[in-house]
């Protein structure tokens, strides 16, 4: 039987779920970092509570595979800006069933994350550089003396000073 055009009005089940869900998990990929790029003090409990956060995020755009709803990037995204910037306004409520029970497993670790977010514009210069490393000449012509003074103790920057053997 010879191919006909029949079929081409049929839905694309790889488009619509497979190419989908690969584009949004490319959207929430690079949330943990920004996470723990944004908060001065990072310790390793912000470093657990962080990251399984943004993990289960992940997990249930995969579950898009499976036939499930994945959770609007869009929202997300603006639950996530209130973590970075204390002065972002917290999202109470959510649009879809999928946020709002996502906030609802994850409220109280929404709620210690939040509590370490300061002001965005109280961000240290050398933290504000490190989020966005091509921003360099920015960063230190904010910076008192046109310097970055990093905490050489800070977690974030040993890669940079570790000595490879």
């Amino acid at each position: 039987m010879p191919y006909t055009k029949e079929g081409a009005n049929l839905p694309d089940p790889i488009q619509e779920v497979m190419v989908a869900a690969k584009a949004a998990v490319g959207r929430f990929g690079g949330v943990l970092r920004r996470l723990l790029y944004s908060i001065p003090q990072l310790d390793a409990a912000t470093i657990a509570d962080a990251q399984p956060l943004t993990e289960q995020a992940t997990q249930r755009v995969l579950s898009v595979k499976a036939g499930k709803k994945h959770l609007s990037f869009r929202e997300y995204e603006r639950h996530i800006r209130s973590l970075q910037d204390a002065d972002a306004q917290p999202m109470t409520t959510a649009h879809s069933e999928e946020m709002s029970e996502f906030m609802d497993r994850t409220r109280k670790v929404w709620e210690r994350l939040r509590g370490r977010a300061v002001p965005g514009d109280q961000h240290p210069i050398w933290l504000q550089w490190l989020r966005n490393s091509h921003q360099l000449a920015d960063c230190l012509e904010k910076a008192e003396e046109h310097e970055l003074r990093l905490p050489i103790d800070d977690v974030r920057l040993q890669p940079w000073f570790c000595n490879p053997q």
